[in-house]
């Protein structure tokens, strides 16, 4: 298992890490909001958690991502604002693709399951789902070209390791968290990483 935090080597930066952990354990707290590309299993239905929730959510983790990645960096102040610009901008664009994606996944699903199913939409469905793909490499490259010109090597290298883990940690996480309230063992934090 990979670890998220780095060791920190002010008190300052100490109490970030405390502020941190007790934001996902809130976030964990609540019913978790999975991937768009996730197994339907525990998605959004009766009893689930409604649209706002599931903002709030995502808000909270997105907010999670941005302490942890600042912590990670640990950014001067004359780049921190330009850094966190564009990491928004870079972040809403992938969101908002990722809603394209979705949209087109469901329809895509919908005509191959259709009785009177068309191979030619079900492959021009089927390659805007991979130009989506395309532009999110893209815009991922594009961001790191702009963080390049804002961190140093030590930093870049540093968010583009961290943009990969995260996720996977934070869901890896979640599932520790939550088979060990189904077994009824101990919770531990889940930023402990003994």
């Amino acid at each position: 298992m990979f670890i998220i935090a780095v060791v920190l080597p002010t008190s300052a930066q100490a109490q970030t890490a405390d502020r941190t952990s007790e934001q996902i354990v809130q976030v964990l707290d609540g019913p978790f909001e999975q991937a768009p590309d996730a197994p339907m299993a525990g998605r959004p239905g009766p009893g689930g958690p409604d649209r706002q929730e599931m903002e709030r959510q995502r808000r909270h983790l997105e907010q999670l991502r941005m302490l942890k990645l600042l912590e990670v960096l640990d950014l001067k102040d004359s780049k921190e604002e330009p850094f966190l610009m564009a990491f928004r901008a870079m972040r809403k664009s992938q969101r908002d693709l990722d809603e394209q994606k979705k949209k087109l996944l469901a329809r895509l699903s919908e005509t191959i399951q259709s009785p009177s199913r068309d191979d030619r939409k079900i492959n021009a469905l089927t390659d805007s789902v991979v130009q989506i793909s395309d532009q999110k490499r893209a815009q991922a490259g594009a961001f790191l070209a702009k963080a390049r010109t804002i961190l140093n090597a030590e930093q870049t290298a540093k968010l583009v390791i961290f943009e990969e883990r995260f996720e996977y940690e934070l869901l890896e996480r979640v599932r520790e968290f939550r088979r060990m309230g189904r077994m009824g063992g101990p919770m531990r934090d889940p930023m402990d990483s003994n």
